[in-house]
């Protein structure tokens, strides 16, 4: 990608519950807020599931934004341990508030992520340890404007608690109007909501990937056991909180992770760092063939990685590094 040297100027500062405008160099809060910011600013559907309480701009391409973990969730806390999803899902919603809120990017334009990954000191992920509120310091590392709006974005980010930094995350997006992406989607962005026409797979036994109910198993049987096919039950709202054109990154992040669950014998397991790269959207009505294999680096350091393949193309790749059995 290559950048441009322009910057959407930001916005100003917004805070879970309201928002207001405060000049560059302005006093911060003296403490983070606790209420989440408006859901439509992080593309939520539940205020469950909204992550942000609040964003600071610091520069023009710096900007501090605070969250807050969920308590109990029942996609992001497993086996005592929040999921590399949840640091995943963090990355992701800081994003959105960066965009939505400071970089000028209007409510109903889409998002195209081609890659976001993160790292982070799993002894955070233990729910005993890990920090209820925390802070993802963001930086604009390269932006493209179409006009005034975004059109290509790449942010950096540091995790921190108390000041100290723990991990880091990333992610790099395309930003469409609402126009341009229904030329791009075609007749699919008129897909009737929930679909109808789709026949679900049948689905792996349910504890083999450390799940209590059929309907939140995405895996369906593939023939051998590292192989299966992707299993995406639309009216399970906690895989689809909104209508969806195409299934979305979270739904194969938790195949993704189910996978690692089989490959293990179904026992818990836990990352210090998730990897995401998309090629492709992941299309309804069409199989999509989900594969894994454990690895281990020359330092000894496991790995899973994780890929799909529809109609015969390369769609995604999920990488968790220092993934280990619990």
């Amino acid at each position: 990608m290559t950048p441009n040297t322009a910057v959407a100027r930001p916005k100003g500062i917004h805070r879970g519950g309201r928002a207001g405008r405060v000049p560059v160099g302005g006093t911060p809060p003296t403490t983070p807020p606790t209420n989440p910011v408006a859901k439509e600013l992080v593309h939520r559907s539940r205020p469950l599931d909204v992550l942000p309480t609040g964003i600071r701009r610091n520069s023009e391409d710096h900007f501090t934004v605070s969250l807050r973990w969920p308590a109990q969730h029942p996609l992001f806390l497993r086996d005592a341990h929040y999921t590399p999803s949840l640091v995943i899902e963090s990355v992701r919603q800081a994003g959105l508030l960066v965009s939505h809120a400071e970089l000028g990017v209007p409510l109903g334009h889409q998002f195209v992520v081609w890659e976001i990954g993160q790292h982070i000191d799993p002894w955070f992920l233990q729910k005993a340890h890990a920090p209820a509120a925390l802070e993802l310091d963001v930086r604009v590392d390269e932006i493209r404007l179409r006009g005034r709006i975004p059109a290509e974005v790449r942010l950096g980010m540091e995790i921190r608690i108390d000041g100290r930094t723990v991990g880091a995350g990333s992610t790099r997006y395309g930003v469409v109007s609402p126009a341009a992406y229904g030329r791009l989607r075609g007749d699919k962005r008129d897909m009737a909501w929930p679909p109808t026409h789709l026949t679900l797979p049948e689905p792996v036994d349910p504890a083999s990937v450390r799940r209590a109910h059929v309907r939140d198993t995405a895996l369906s049987p593939g023939g051998s056991p590292d192989r299966w096919w992707l299993r995406a039950d639309t009216t399970n709202e906690l895989f689809f909180d909104h209508g969806n054109d195409h299934v979305p990154a979270m739904v194969l992040l938790e195949a993704a992770a189910q996978a690692g669950h089989a490959l293990l014998d179904g026992r818990p397991w836990s990352a210090s760092s998730c990897e995401v790269s998309c090629a492709k959207y992941v299309e309804f009505g069409a199989p999509c063939r989900i594969r894994a294999h454990l690895a281990t680096g020359p330092d000894g350091t496991p790995s899973l990685e994780v890929t799909g393949e529809q109609d015969r193309q390369s769609a995604f790749v999920i990488r968790f590094g220092l993934a280990t059995p619990l």
